[in-house]
């Protein structure tokens, strides 16, 4: 309690330092506060120079029962990675809509540093996730808008400025946190970064009904697991759990490693599922 305080270890769970235990991030933060207490109770004790009977005797537990708890969502724990640590480590939020943003016909983010003269006068398509969207005044009274978007290669902001700002405005969503947009960029020299600046000209948000239209069921049910993270153990929960929920649809793992590198598999028909928001409960920690 002297050299650790809460908010250290709240930050700790928060960006996933913690997932090697193979609990989920919500219930150890949950048990934050009873951890302490306990840790300062034996400290206390300890310096008290007393010693519980119980300590004096060789005592076997039983084996302690896993619980499952609903883990936050996807999207709340790569946010808290990405703030805290500045990178993502268990998945990237823009996992949805890969084979769509680092399509070839879309110039990705990371390499506007390295583009030439001639190449910043072309046609520029670019694609990704609207991180943040700041609403100016001109000193002439026009609004206008500077967005950060962000794809798989890295993040910029981006101008968005008279009737595509005025047009942008009339869409429900499209400038808020979290949308998937697309654009034609105008690509220049910043004179007084040395960098790019892009003005964004047609924002409209992007269409993933090319990879899944919206209502119609999805083909497989996905369980994704980290190298880093997850192991035999989680195998044999996973496989419990799907035992117990026998139905239709395929089930397809994902394994990622700290690279981000993917590699998918379909499992035997043995394994297939009815979805349910219990079996999404159970796999929470695997989402």
């Amino acid at each position: 309690p002297q050299s650790v305080r809460r908010n250290q270890i709240e930050v700790l769970v928060q960006c996933g330092a913690f997932d090697c235990l193979h609990i989920c991030r919500a219930q150890l933060f949950e048990k934050i506060e009873q951890c302490l207490n306990g840790a300062a109770s034996v400290h206390k004790d300890n310096a008290a120079g007393q010693m519980s009977l119980f300590d004096m005797q060789e005592t076997t537990s039983a084996p302690e029962e896993r619980i499952i708890t609903l883990e936050w969502p996807k999207d709340k724990r790569l946010d808290e990675e990405k703030f805290l640590t500045g990178a993502y480590f268990t998945g990237n939020p823009l996992d949805s809509m890969r084979g769509i943003i680092d399509a070839p016909k879309y110039t990705a983010i990371g390499t506007l540093p390295d583009l030439t003269a001639d190449e910043i006068r072309g046609a520029h398509e670019m694609a990704g996730m609207l991180r943040a969207a700041v609403i100016k005044v001109s000193k002439a009274g026009q609004k206008f808008a500077i967005i950060t978007v962000e794809d798989f290669t890295g993040s910029t902001e981006a101008l968005v400025w008279g009737d595509s700002f005025t047009k942008a405005c009339e869409v429900e969503g499209l400038l808020q946190a979290g949308s998937f947009v697309r654009f034609r960029a105008r690509i220049s020299e910043d004179e007084k970064t040395g960098g790019k600046k892009v003005s964004a000209n047609g924002l409209e948000l992007l269409d993933a009904g090319s990879k899944k239209r919206k209502g119609k069921a999805p083909a497989f049910y996905e369980i994704v697991l980290n190298t880093a993270r997850h192991n035999a153990e989680d195998l044999e929960l996973i496989k419990s759990i799907l035992l117990d929920h026998p139905g239709k649809m395929p089930v397809h793992i994902t394994f990622r490693n700290s690279l981000g590198n993917r590699a998918s598999i379909e499992l035997g028909e043995r394994y297939r599922v009815t979805p349910s928001a219990k079996l999404d409960e159970l796999l929470s920690l695997y989402s």
